[in-house]
């Protein structure tokens, strides 16, 4: 049975997090528009025809820390667990303005031009093209790494090959033509993997997940009003969106050493803590719960013998 990751997934990361009163927030606006991307050069001059992508997000509403009737704040990491798995979806749907805009009203931009909340506005960064680049590279991670997860050398080669080709030229920093790029991965492979696509393409997507989280997200230690040393702990915070997602898919994955599957939903079973401190849960775990257990047990065991009984 294929796997899929799910929201319970992400929300079993939480014993990776502690909540921060002042860091770990972003902003929505209730309005957003699109505004012509700087082009700079001959095209600017000559006012030559916009490609779709060639338009950035921007709130219609500035200061966004004292306009609280146009902005809401709220904590990603908190309201939404599955945030990065919320945005590699969207590759579903496909691209357009609708879908970037849809995104912002609900969630805010990406953050792509600058940090913490002066990035909750927009800008030139946050473009169309740059919107719909993340959403591929999103969902390249995501289907590399549950390939990986099922154990499925077919899907990691051909998703590796001929679906999502840009996570390898970044991660081989490739600046090259298109259709050269699937053959210098399958060389790569051979020659830094020994031709095993599932070992790649686990070492692809984390190490996406790896750099992103360098470049969007820092370690904290925030006493927040404690006086007592020991109650200082420390925790994570994200520069912008982007981070906050890709801040969820690396606990997920750094889970993924301590973790095994539900022998009824293939779901994943953290043999780890749920919370500091908690009893952990016993290495033989074989089940999510109890009733993953009951519905493996009858349809294995109770309905096999009950038929056999009839016959």
């Amino acid at each position: 049975m294929d796997r899929r990751l799910t929201r319970d997934d992400f929300i079993k990361t939480r014993r990776f997090w502690r909540e921060s009163g002042m860091v770990n927030r972003w902003g929505v606006c209730t309005e957003y528009e699109l505004l012509p991307t700087p082009r700079g050069g001959l095209d600017e001059h000559y006012q030559t025809q916009r490609r779709p992508g060639e338009y950035y997000l921007h709130a219609k509403h500035p200061h966004p820390l004292t306009d609280a009737d146009h902005w809401i704040p709220y904590k990603p990491l908190d309201k939404y667990p599955d945030l990065f798995l919320r945005f590699a979806r969207h590759s579903k749907t496909p691209a357009s303005a609708e879908r970037a805009l849809n995104w912002s009203l609900v969630y805010g931009v990406l953050g792509l031009e600058t940090d913490y909340h002066q990035g909750w506005g927009g800008g030139p960064k946050d473009s169309l093209q740059a919107f719909d680049a993340e959403v591929a590279r999103a969902a390249g991670v995501l289907a590399l790494y549950e390939a990986a997860l099922n154990e499925d050398y077919e899907a990691a080669e051909y998703l590796v090959l001929n679906e999502y080709p840009q996570i390898s030229a970044e991660l081989w920093t490739l600046d090259i033509e298109e259709d050269r790029i699937p053959a210098l991965i399958s060389e790569a492979v051979g020659v830094h993997s020994n031709g095993d696509y599932l070992a790649y393409a686990l070492e692809a997507a984390s190490w996406i997940v790896e750099e992103t989280v360098k470049g969007s997200c820092y370690r904290t230690l925030r006493p927040e009003g404690r006086r007592n040393p020991s109650e200082l702990t420390g925790g994570w915070a994200f520069r912008n969106l982007r981070g906050a997602m890709y801040l969820q898919m690396y606990w997920l994955i750094d889970m993924g050493g301590n973790v095994t599957r539900c022998k009824q939903c293939g779901g994943i079973v953290s043999l780890s803590p749920p919370l500091p401190g908690a009893r952990k849960p016993p290495q033989h775990k074989k089940f999510c719960n109890d009733a993953c257990r009951q519905r493996y047990h009858y349809h294995n065991k109770t309905k096999p013998r009950r038929q056999g009984k009839r016959s």
